[in-house]
């Protein structure tokens, strides 16, 4: 559930075009990893998700600044 649903609050106008923009980019370029049984993937989750900077989006200018990760989940039942 996202801050705003949560909280029963609505985003500004800046905020909702913001988060649109950044859904249209993890669209963009999310990929999808069909696994079979037995099969395994790898993530490097600290340097994936904790490597960053102080800023890890920006928005200036009315456009979108912000550094590329993908994230993989594996469910349970796979393994």
């Amino acid at each position: 559930m996202s801050h705003f649903a949560q909280n029963k609050i609505k985003p500004t106008k800046e905020q909702f075009h913001m988060l649109n923009t950044f859904s249209k980019l993890c669209k963009e370029y999310s990929s999808y990893h069909s696994l079979k049984k037995n099969d395994i993937l790898i993530v490097n989750n600290h340097l994936m998700l904790h490597s960053r900077g102080s800023i890890n989006a920006l928005y200036k200018d009315d456009q979108l600044h912000a550094r590329i990760v993908e994230v993989a989940f594996v469910k349970s039942d796979i393994l």
